[in-house]
């Protein structure tokens, strides 16, 4: 297995962090998309199970994350749209490094409802698209009321930190939750109000 990491830098001037694991012949190939707060090293465990299939993985720390926001992850970008054209470029140098194979895009999370956006709006030729607790819509137990401040507060702060995922809830596995918890890469505590997921 091959490990490759380099850059790319975005239609707007951004510098994503991307990388890549290759099997000595690929398959099949995969465009991950990490969900929020998250970063593209956080699949390298998947990486190594897919590799092992003859399967080429692709990743990259989106927006706001891991090593695409160095010196700290802030979780930050401001146009939901901005992501889907990263994607699409990062997905177009895939299917070019990766020729003739099956290609496949899976999004977790944030990534999952960043993907099903770009599928949609995109319609990528793709040989399937994979969703992993894809973030479609706001939980069931958040009041319209909320949606509607939220959104008023987003517009004029929207870089104030306020929302807050419970890493708990991540893994049923305690170890898990604590590598999380000290990642250094992993984002925030809090995420901006800003953050645009109106995907």
């Amino acid at each position: 297995m091959k490990h490759l990491e380099t850059s790319y830098t975005s239609h707007d001037g951004i510098k994503l962090y991307l990388q890549a694991w290759m099997p000595e012949k690929s398959d099949a190939a995969i465009l991950i998309v990490h969900g929020l707060g998250e970063h593209s090293t956080r699949y390298a465990h998947l990486a190594k199970k897919l590799v092992d299939k003859n399967i080429a993985v692709f990743t990259f720390d989106g927006r706001g994350h891991g090593k695409s926001s160095l010196p700290k992850p802030t979780a930050y970008f401001s146009d939901y749209e901005d992501y889907l054209k990263d994607i699409d470029a990062l997905f177009g140098k895939v299917k070019s490094f990766v020729p003739n194979a099956p290609t496949f895009i899976f999004g977790h999370s944030m990534g999952g409802g960043l993907v099903a956006a770009y599928a949609l709006r995109y319609k990528p030729q793709s040989d399937g698209i994979i969703m992993s607790a894809a973030a479609l819509k706001p939980a069931d137990n958040v009041s319209k009321a909320l949606i509607a401040v939220s959104s008023i507060a987003s517009k004029l702060v929207p870089k104030l930190k306020v929302l807050q995922l419970d890493s708990s809830m991540i893994s049923h596995d305690p170890l898990e939750v604590k590598k999380y918890n000290e990642d250094p890469l992993y984002t925030v505590k809090r995420y901006p109000l800003g953050q645009d997921t109106s995907y």
